[in-house]
């Protein structure tokens, strides 16, 4: 249920648990790999983990599916 994993991920951003939060956006990716929110999220948790080469993986994935996103042109 993408609901649930939404939900699960945004609880363990909330608890700093960004490594968890990122497995489950990139659960999320799996199933939706347009997911814009699923995007920008994953992305944040990859930089504030210092994982940035993910980072800009998810960058270039959101720059692919979502040209005109404000923070993909940022």
């Amino acid at each position: 249920n993408l609901d649930l994993l939404v939900r699960a991920a945004e609880l363990y951003i909330k608890l700093g648990n960004y490594t968890a939060a990122l497995d489950q956006f990139a659960l999320i990716l799996k199933e939706h790999p347009d997911s814009l929110y699923a995007l920008r999220e994953a992305r944040r948790c990859a930089v504030t983990l210092g994982k940035f080469d993910r980072a800009l993986e998810y960058q270039e994935q959101l720059a692919r599916v979502h040209p005109n996103d404000p923070e993909v042109q940022e």
